[in-house]
């Protein structure tokens, strides 16, 4: 299971570092901007990430809610930008989670890590080690579509 924590850390830590480049020089402009109607904005993809992120930390005893949970859950539809929270707001709350995130991955234990959990998810064990390899990957998932919106604004690659 030390393993498997590890490993989990270094994804979360990963993720952390991308998606936060991601971000860099964005206008807030273009954090809202769309590429078309059937694309998502940035900040929605960052807002839809946030909230998973905000729901996986309540395994850990997160109390914690993201008042904008609502807005950003899986199927919403695209609204009007004057609903959604300001760039600098959500990039607040991205890393306030992510810092609570930080904190219960270092101190979790066995115990914690293979406990099943409630909500099931399409692939992988179901216990809490298992959400967190299906989360990571679907945040890698909407990392490539947030690169994807930043290349079509104009901006250079993260990486090379």
């Amino acid at each position: 299971m030390e393993q498997a924590k590890k490993v989990i850390i270094e994804t979360f830590n990963t993720n952390n570092y991308l998606i936060t480049k991601a971000l860099e020089d964005v206008s807030d402009e273009n954090f809202f901007k769309r590429p078309n109607e059937t694309t998502n904005p940035i900040h929605f993809l960052l807002g839809h990430l946030t909230h998973y992120r905000y729901q996986i930390a309540k395994i850990f005893g997160h109390k914690e809610e993201f008042q904008h949970s609502k807005l950003y859950a899986m199927g919403e539809k695209i609204g009007k930008n004057s609903q959604y929270p300001s760039a600098d707001e959500l990039k607040a709350e991205w890393q306030k989670i992510t810092d609570a995130m930080k904190t219960y991955l270092e101190n979790a234990d066995t115990e914690i890590l293979s406990k099943e959990t409630p909500k099931k998810h399409p692939i992988g064990e179901q216990n809490v080690i298992g959400t967190l390899q299906f989360l990571f990957f679907h945040e890698a998932y909407h990392l490539g579509q947030i690169c994807i919106v930043r290349r079509f604004h104009g901006y250079e690659g993260i990486i090379g």
